[in-house]
């Protein structure tokens, strides 16, 4: 057993640098999922839409990773101002 440690060791070295190596990129599938913005509405994210950080897209999609690059998809706003307003969609959504 113990001859046995290094190679396996050495398997998952290698494993783990090809995933880490496997490059994301936009294939412009995600284009058929596009989120569109209603007038009344204050954000995307109060709407249920997600962003995909890779393509640079709001999507209409129920998934929890990017159809076309496989990125997990953002679902909540991370700078203050986008907070506000997402918190204030959430508001008049359960009214």
């Amino acid at each position: 057993m113990k001859d046995l440690k290094p190679f396996v060791t050495q398997k998952l070295i290698t494993i783990v640098s090809f995933l880490c190596s496997i490059e994301m990129y936009c294939r412009l599938l995600c284009k058929k999922y596009k989120a569109y913005k209603t007038g009344d509405t204050l954000s995307y994210y109060s709407q249920g839409y997600k962003l995909c950080k890779e393509c640079g897209l709001f999507l209409d999609w129920m998934g929890t990773r990017c159809p076309c690059c496989n990125t997990v998809l953002r679902t909540k706003p991370h700078n203050s101002f986008s907070k506000q307003k997402y918190r204030l969609g959430q508001t008049f959504n359960l009214l």
